[in-house]
């Protein structure tokens, strides 16, 4: 199945029409109603796109088209057609008003899910639309690792019997995508070909891994809210966002581990909101780090307890095998690749640190 099938139930889109429905996850996501209806600016679009001036007639086209199509929602077994956005007003200048039905509305609400508003910025600028769609798959982990074969790669980005030959869909496709990746998104993505024994590339692995500078873009506040909001519900406190973004300021790491530890002892604890805070803005976390799932970082923290007591530096492919021995140990095995990727710098960092700290103990300085 394509992307847009995939994402949007959609069977072709162009690079604007699928950077206005980016743009429009994002308009929903800050604006939710149960009335299903929205109100957004052109010039919000354009400015976010980086263009120095509105062309609100291409825009206003892409949306009038966009409105026009009807789309496939899968619920169980059952099948039903909607219009992707529905009742679409453009007769304000620049501001549009449009509704849609609830159950085209999840398809947005999952984008905004698997992107955070920086993210869905840095898409509006993109030059190619595989870069797009690449970098959603990577993000949204559909191959987890796995061999992916060059026939479903193709069909996933739209390309079908484009490109036969590898070496000019890699040329062509997957190289440029790639590369403005990097330039845009801070996200390093290594390759490894698979080939027969015949020496042909029959599938790709894909292994990202992302920039310090770009580790905000890893931190989706829509991801942890609602166990933010059931552990604040519990006691009976309401959860405002500033206090939200707070605790998701120190990284994601911080905040599960610190939710974790005060949520098994919630009972002695009289004040568990403010402990919580105190407790993510301590130092004891390490690294900041983001872009996981919350029992990775449980994983993470069972991995590092053992270090955090030695005082003799492990090499770092020692640190490495130990790592991935435990991930499968624990049922991590398919993607002990991927999470090491993702946390080898904090993993190595901390534990160095550990060693620092436990040797200034030992032997303080005179």
């Amino acid at each position: 199945m394509s992307y847009e099938a995939s994402y949007f139930g959609l069977q072709k889109i162009t690079l604007t029409e699928i950077k206005i429905l980016l743009w429009l996850s994002d308009v929903i996501r800050w604006n939710l109603t149960p009335f299903h209806s929205y109100e957004a600016t052109l010039a919000d679009l354009s400015q976010r796109m980086g263009r120095k001036s509105i062309k609100y007639s291409e825009l206003k086209s892409s949306l009038d088209q966009l409105a026009t199509q009807e789309i496939i929602i899968h619920a169980g077994s059952v099948e039903f057609e909607r219009k992707l956005i529905e009742d679409v007003d453009l007769s304000h200048g620049s501001l549009i008003k449009f509704r849609m039905h609830a159950s085209v509305e999840i398809l947005f609400l999952r984008i905004a899910k698997l992107f955070n508003s920086d993210e869905i910025d840095l898409l509006l600028k993109a030059k190619s639309i595989f870069t797009i769609k690449l970098y959603t798959l990577i993000r949204d982990s559909i191959w987890a690792g796995e061999v992916v074969s060059l026939e479903n790669l193709r069909t996933m980005l739209g390309l079908h019997l484009q490109y036969p030959r590898y070496a000019n869909f890699k040329a062509r496709i997957l190289t440029p995508a790639i590369e403005e990746i990097q330039e845009l998104l801070g996200l390093s993505i290594n390759i490894v070909e698979h080939k027969t024994a015949g020496n042909r590339i029959f599938g790709l692995q894909f292994h990202p891994s992302r920039f310090l500078t770009h580790a905000h873009l890893d931190i989706n506040q829509e991801y942890f809210f609602d166990q933010a909001r059931i552990f604040t519900g519990f006691l009976g406190f309401k959860l405002t966002p500033d206090l939200y973004s707070k605790w998701l300021k120190n990284g994601e790491y911080a905040f599960i581990l610190a939710l974790d530890y005060v949520q098994t002892r919630i009972d002695g604890i009289r004040q568990p909101v403010p402990y919580l805070s105190k407790l993510i803005e301590s130092e004891s976390y390490g690294q900041p780090l983001n872009g996981l799932r919350p029992e990775e970082y449980l994983l993470i923290r069972d991995f590092l307890e053992p270090f955090r007591g030695t005082t003799s530096f492990t090499p770092h492919f020692v640190i490495e095998n130990e790592f991935k021995k435990l991930c499968s140990e624990k049922g991590f095995k398919q993607r002990a690749g991927q999470i090491w990727l993702k946390s080898k710098e904090k993993i190595i960092n901390d534990i160095n640190n550990y060693v620092t700290h436990n040797r200034k103990k030992k032997h303080p300085a005179d």
